[in-house]
């Protein structure tokens, strides 16, 4: 009997974490990586933090490097996916068998980063913000495994109209993820300025 992945256990894991001290308040939408948030008074506010808060500093300039490398990565892959995504997307309304093999590269690729960042590399939580951002775009990274693995099963069964809603649902989960993404590097800029 073929089982579908749910996303009960990324919700339990997004509970625990934020919980734990992950939870911050909402932001504005995410901007590109490449276009820093314009200056404002929260920039300015957060600046003010990362000045009384030397410890905080040391600790995002260490995690930094590692950091940025991991969201370039997500970042890359995410693209990927999400070209991959919109091609089966296309096949899947017209009515054509798309293979999905192609979109669980990039795909697994993103989950399997999102893992890592999750057990080993999470931001200092003295950021406002950043680590909030990084979770929630994990977790999108990994749902969106799950939906890929479901629409799979569901094109196996002969689910046309299922395997689509459950690839756009997975895009949807990829674009989150990414724009979540743009708002940790944001938020890791602000706090440093």
């Amino acid at each position: 009997m073929k089982k579908q992945i749910t996303a009960a256990a990324i919700a339990t894991a997004a509970a625990t974490l934020l919980t734990a001290g992950c939870a911050s308040t909402p932001h504005a939408p995410a901007s590109p990586r490449a276009s820093p948030a314009p200056a404002s008074a929260s920039k300015v506010s957060t600046a003010a933090r990362a000045d009384s808060n030397p410890a905080c500093t040391a600790q995002l300039s260490s995690w930094r490097p590692t950091g940025e490398r991991f969201e370039d990565t997500l970042l890359h892959n995410a693209g990927a996916a999400e070209s991959d995504l919109q091609s089966l997307i296309t096949q899947a309304g017209e009515g054509a068998q798309p293979s999905i093999s192609a979109a669980l590269t990039p795909s697994g690729t993103l989950a399997r980063i999102a893992t890592q960042v999750l057990d080993h590399h999470l931001p200092p939580s003295c950021v406002p913000h950043l680590r909030a951002a990084l979770t929630a775009s994990m977790l999108n990274f990994e749902k969106q495994a799950a939906d890929i693995n479901n629409a799979s099963l569901a094109l196996s069964d002969w689910n046309d109209q299922g395997a689509e809603r459950l690839l756009k649902a997975a895009s949807h989960d990829v674009t989150a993820g990414a724009n979540g993404i743009r708002q940790a590097a944001a938020d890791s800029d602000n706090y440093q300025s």
